[in-house]
């Protein structure tokens, strides 16, 4: 995979695709989702049971704004010197998908983070 990503990398970035970022950033919040399940089951406490809703949504969160990121960001690549307000356009989309969506899922990640906390202190 770290092989892949060096050889693509300078060819995207050339071409200002960073939509293969977002793409891997999406797969490695999807890999961390059943850690939370693995820890659960190891430690089986109630406040982790709590703390792993809030942790499963946010990385949920997390995966769906990265690829609607990346459908965002291959979508202005291609269509990149058709129109004259693509600028404008991609920043006030960018700043719509990730906005607001990725501050719920940060204050969900701040509760997330709380519950171990109080986990991992307690044990």
């Amino acid at each position: 995979m770290i092989f892949l990503i060096a050889l693509t990398f300078n060819k995207l970035a050339h071409h200002n695709e960073y939509g293969f970022l977002h793409i891997l950033m999406a797969v490695m919040y999807a890999m961390w989702l059943p850690l939370l399940i693995v820890m659960n089951r190891l430690l089986n406490n109630e406040v982790l049971k709590v703390g792993m809703i809030f942790g499963i949504i946010y990385l949920s969160m997390m995966v769906i704004t990265m690829t609607f990121q990346t459908g965002h960001i291959v979508h202005i690549a291609r269509e990149e010197n058709k129109s004259p307000n693509r600028e404008d356009k991609s920043n006030h989309m960018m700043a719509t998908l990730s906005g607001p969506f990725e501050l719920l899922a940060n204050i969900l990640k701040c509760i997330w983070a709380v519950f171990l906390s109080i986990v991992f202190l307690g044990e």
